[in-house]
């Protein structure tokens, strides 16, 4: 994948949503809206400013991308093309899980959200270069352990850069 096109999957923020996501057109291959909605219900003591149907406008746009951005279910589509299906099948479901828990937190309010569309890219290069070097699980699980813990408060933003990931690609197994 070409560094534009990382680039482009990243800057999903880049546009405004302000498409209304009715319960009765919730898009297929997405996770449960009822997902979504019990996560902004657990938000009450800091509940997002904007209206529920914005924050559910940027998760779809988290998943399905925008114009020229492509989106989450492109990135996890080449992410697993051209893997043994061992490998696809192990490394699927763990991208599925990280996707529902970024879009989740990423799609609140910037000043509210802990993970940021910058995370998105130094997250995007990373699985990407480990898939190269035949390392995607290993990235994934690591990938998921940080998104975790900075939902939780765990950890803090500013330790997110791609300085973080690199002993992962040098010393993980395939």
């Amino acid at each position: 994948m070409s560094r534009l096109a990382v680039a482009s999957f990243c800057l999903a923020a880049v546009g405004c949503a302000s498409v209304s996501v009715e319960p009765a057109s919730w898009p297929a291959g997405l996770p449960p809206r009822a997902y979504y909605e019990s996560t902004w219900e657990a938000a009450s003591k800091d509940r997002p400013a904007e209206p529920f149907e914005q924050y559910l406008a940027w998760v779809v746009r988290f998943y399905r991308g925008a114009g020229l951005v492509p989106g989450w279910t492109s990135l996890q589509e080449k992410l697993t093309a051209g893997l043994e299906p061992d490998e696809a099948g192990l490394l699927a479901p763990r991208l599925s899980c990280l996707a529902q828990t970024i879009s989740a937190e990423w799609a609140r309010p910037n000043e509210q959200r802990r993970v940021s569309s910058e995370m998105l890219r130094t997250w995007g290069r990373f699985l990407q270069q480990a898939k190269g070097q035949g390392k995607a699980i290993a990235a994934a699980d690591r990938v998921l352990a940080d998104v975790t813990a900075l939902v939780r408060g765990e950890l803090e933003p500013a330790a997110i850069s791609a300085d973080r990931y690199r002993d992962t690609i040098a010393t993980a197994g395939p």
